[in-house]
């Protein structure tokens, strides 16, 4: 097993994408191994909710949920997370051996963002890269997809983007905003990938290829009209303050 502090390879870099669930996280993490971020085996079965898949690792997902069911809650029902028994931490260091000798590996799954500090514990170095997405459009994708009611969806939106908020206050990390402009979407991509400086896009070809990834369908739900409270809606605006902005 890894011990406190180890890493997959001396020379590696570890990419996770943390960002709430139905903002943006598969384009994101698809775009990153598009650009040369080894994902492994990941959930990529095509579906109209997610276009080509979620491009999660099915083991982190399940390890992620019994952790939050050992803490008393649920990805819908976020609580607070402690220790982590031997046995998560186990799944964890199995993982992180399993990219040994990949110098660009990466992983998502929306619950990293409670539960992260497991994973700096073995892996100090990882560099987070962060998605959202408008509050209004989340909560209208989870009462599409699990039937959740708009003012528990809102809710949801802020525990987690409070959650992202905060880790990036802590350690500032490349951050963007999946909107419903698909040209400004792209153009973020493109900034943060210049910015990651990812080897497989070097070039307008490669960046091209990472792209290729971006489909505008999957953003279906508006932002307008759905009354939003004025904490909700501070911290959309101060997410947006930190994020790349193309000009």
């Amino acid at each position: 097993m890894i011990a406190p502090g180890g890493k997959a390879g001396s020379d590696s870099r570890c990419l996770v994408v943390l960002g709430m669930h139905r903002s943006g996280t598969s384009v994101l993490i698809s775009c990153l191994g598009r650009a040369g971020v080894h994902l492994g085996a990941v959930l990529d079965q095509p579906h109209p909710l997610h276009g080509r898949g979620v491009h999660e690792p099915l083991a982190l997902v399940l390890m992620h949920e019994d952790l939050l069911a050992r803490n008393g809650g649920s990805w819908h029902t976020p609580p607070q997370v402690g220790e982590w028994p031997p046995l998560h931490r186990g799944v964890r260091d199995l993982f992180i051996e399993s990219r040994h000798g990949r110098p660009f590996w990466g992983f998502k799954d929306p619950r990293l963002l409670l539960c992260l500090e497991g994973w700096r514990q073995a892996l100090p170095s990882l560099e987070p890269v962060g998605v959202f997405r408008h509050p209004a459009a989340v909560a209208r994708s989870l009462l599409e997809r699990d039937g959740m009611g708009l003012d528990k969806g809102v809710a949801l939106w802020s525990h987690y983007n409070q959650r992202l908020l905060e880790l990036h206050q802590q350690h500032p990390f490349p951050l963007i905003e999946f909107e419903a402009d698909a040209t400004r979407v792209r153009q973020s991509l493109v900034l943060l990938l210049q910015q990651l400086e990812l080897p497989g896009a070097n070039s307008q070809q490669g960046t091209d290829h990472a792209l290729n990834v971006f489909e505008p369908h999957c953003r279906r739900h508006s932002d307008a009209r759905l009354a939003l409270a004025a904490p909700v809606l501070g911290l959309y605006e101060e997410l947006r303050r930190r994020a790349l902005s193309p000009t």
